[in-house]
């Protein structure tokens, strides 16, 4: 995850890989799906192909091990990836499925996804007092974690 934050995908991967290579050599299903998601948001990060991307969702999301925290994180990549692809309506659903998922998670990078995401949707629906709601919670997230801004930059969030 730190070389991820340092912008260090070479290095990012292939720890990632090292610990998938391990969680399934001592049978950790958790820790192994745990591994690939965090592969998963590293290919989102570092702007890695859409359909890899999704492909490797669609993996993840279906295996019995993969706990509410881990599909909460998939949902909002897979979302914001319906935004880019212009899909407001799947990406809507699937930004409130997360937030509801991730709710009770505060320190989850997915909430800069989920509220820039929902922000512009309801810009896009010209529902301003909803994309007024969630870009305060933006501000209110980014001003108590400023980090963050970093992996919104990287994501270009901000420009979409």
């Amino acid at each position: 995850i730190l070389f991820r934050v340092c912008g260090d995908q070479y290095n990012s991967l292939n720890y990632i890989n090292d610990a998938i290579i391990y969680f399934q050599s001592i049978g950790d299903e958790v820790k192994l799906i745990n591994a690939h998601v965090e592969k998963v948001i590293c290919m989102f990060v570092f702007n890695n192909d859409n359909d890899v991307i999704i492909e490797a969702i669609d993996n993840i999301i279906n295996q019995p091990t993969c706990g509410n925290y881990a599909k909460g994180e998939l949902f909002s990549i897979l979302a914001f990836l319906k935004l880019r692809g212009k899909d407001y309506v799947g990406s809507l659903n699937l930004f409130r499925e997360a937030e509801k998922i991730l709710f009770d998670y505060d320190d989850t990078e997915m909430n800069t996804l989920i509220y820039r995401g929902l922000s512009k949707i309801y810009e896009h629906l010209n529902d301003n007092q909803n994309s007024s709601l969630y870009n305060t919670k933006l501000e209110k997230l980014l001003k108590d974690r400023p980090y963050y801004v970093k992996y919104l930059s990287e994501n270009t969030l901000l420009n979409i």
